[in-house]
């Protein structure tokens, strides 16, 4: 008899954890989609400076040589630029060690989800800076090399807070009110 009772709770909490993973799987591709959007932003800036680049073609020596700025403008900026970029990674590294204190506990599976997506825009909204401060640095000196080296520190910290299912689903489990 016990062994009856036994089974049947493990079929009850096996159905209430195939739930709660179906719930969390819905729930994660709402975060998934808002990461991908944020990914295409540094392409999207790289190409729009790609397409400038190609049609403003040999006017670029002309436009740097009618220039009024001095080259030490542009390598303030440049530093600059790459204080605030290395400043935006190690914010990015520790906001996702203390992404469980910036979600609190939660009630319920949207609940959660709500939090985590909010912390997510966050974080990938911080992410994305360097790309945008190589495309204001594009526009500003016209020096793609730099530049593209902005995109690849975007990419580096959007890649950095990819969401993955299984931590998503670990986190909810240690901040759920929920017995599981």
């Amino acid at each position: 008899m016990k062994g009856i009772i036994a089974t049947e709770r493990k079929i009850m909490e096996t159905g209430k954890v195939e739930n709660i993973n179906t719930e969390l799987k819905k729930e994660f591709h709402k975060i998934k989609i808002t990461y991908f959007v944020f990914l295409i932003e540094p392409f999207f800036l790289f190409g729009i400076m790609l397409i400038f680049s190609h049609f403003m073609g040999g006017k670029i020596e002309t436009i740097l040589e009618t220039s009024k700025l001095s080259k030490t403008f542009f390598r303030t900026i440049s530093l600059v630029f790459i204080i605030l970029s290395v400043i935006e990674y190690y914010t990015v590294a520790i906001l996702m060690r203390r992404l469980n204190t910036i979600i609190g506990a939660v009630k319920g599976i949207v609940h959660y989800s709500s939090r985590y997506l909010n912390a997510m825009i966050l974080l990938l909204s911080i992410a994305v800076i360097p790309s945008i401060l190589g495309f204001v640095y594009y526009l500003i000196s016209l020096d793609i090399i730099l530049s593209s080296l902005f995109y690849l520190v975007g990419l580096v910290s959007i890649v950095r807070v990819l969401p993955r299912f299984n931590d998503f689903r670990n986190r909810y489990i240690d901040l759920s009110e929920e017995d599981i």
